[in-house]
């Protein structure tokens, strides 16, 4: 199962490096982690370092982030998607990772409306939010197969 991560970037050398290790930590033997940078025209090195840590880039002018991150969605291969800001790292503990895992099985090859709404739950953990408890009493009933 592929889990793409789509980061929106402008200069962000200082911030990027963290950003795609944290992503690069998310990967395990049943999780593969595609890490989209979508980059607006930064002059700083952060394509080139981009594109020399594997992560699929993007560049170009756009209308801003969520023009980026619409940009970088139509362009990946994961079944499932989240967005991370430059500035930003995924936690990489155990419990995190059996839990993407666990989402992973559940929702990879679901329906559309299941995917959409997915993304978005998605994105509310990897940033350190909580799942809403529908979302965790899935989680749970996997675990428990």
């Amino acid at each position: 199962m592929i889990v793409t991560v789509v980061t929106p970037t402008l200069d962000a050398m200082s911030y990027l490096p963290a950003c795609v290790q944290s992503a690069r930590s998310q990967k395990s033997d049943r999780v593969d982690v595609e890490h989209v940078v979508v980059d607006g025209g930064s002059s700083d090195g952060t394509v080139e370092f981009a594109r020399s840590a594997g992560c699929t880039v993007l560049t170009g002018k756009d209308e801003g982030i969520f023009d980026a991150i619409n940009k970088g969605s139509f362009n990946s291969n994961g079944a499932l998607l989240g967005f991370l800001g430059a500035d930003d790292i995924l936690r990489s503990d155990a419990a995190h990772l059996a839990e993407i895992e666990a989402i992973a099985e559940r929702f990879g090859p679901s329906a559309p409306w299941q995917r959409l709404a997915y993304r978005y739950f998605l994105k509310l953990w990897l940033n350190g939010g909580s799942l809403p408890w529908f979302a965790r009493k899935r989680i749970d009933a996997v675990r428990a197969r």
